[in-house]
């Protein structure tokens, strides 16, 4: 955080979502159309990047058009981790992505269950036939002179 005002700085925000995103340096520089030493500099805050640049950077990290709101919740998340007071908009992303992640869990645990319990029915089927197997039915041989 940029220890003047207490704020995400533009380079920080940008590290940290080229991270998330799972992104390499040279990766998210080739997109943006700048050289990696460049992007490097502009995350650890050495060089300050023109407007477009930063445009085209916002763009290819995948917030283009609301890379200030981003970094807000961003510079809110970080605070929460230290342990810091949260604004109520904050809070609310917070809330609303934990309620998201429960949900989404609840899913994938009730589709595993019930894969579990298919799974287990088909285990019972299968030892049923083992322990009981049919005999196998035995043809009659036609009467001796009629082929």
């Amino acid at each position: 955080m940029d220890e003047q005002n207490g704020a995400l700085t533009w380079g920080l925000m940008v590290e940290t979502l080229r991270t998330l995103r799972r992104f390499k340096q040279t990766r998210l520089a080739e997109a943006a159309g700048i050289s990696r030493s460049s992007l490097s500099d502009y995350e650890l805050g050495k060089l300050d990047p023109p407007a477009d640049v930063r445009e085209r950077v916002e763009q290819a990290i995948g917030v283009g058009g609301w890379a200030d709101t981003a970094r807000g919740l961003l510079a809110g998340l970080l605070t929460a981790t230290e342990g810091g007071p949260v604004s109520p908009d904050v809070d609310e992303v917070l809330k609303k992505a934990a309620a998201e992640l429960a949900a989404s869990a609840e899913t994938l645990l009730r589709a595993g269950l019930e894969e579990l319990r298919r799974l287990g029915e088909k285990d019972r089927a299968t030892e049923a036939k083992l322990a009981h197997p049919r005999l196998p039915l035995q043809r009659r041989k036609p009467p001796a002179g009629k082929a």
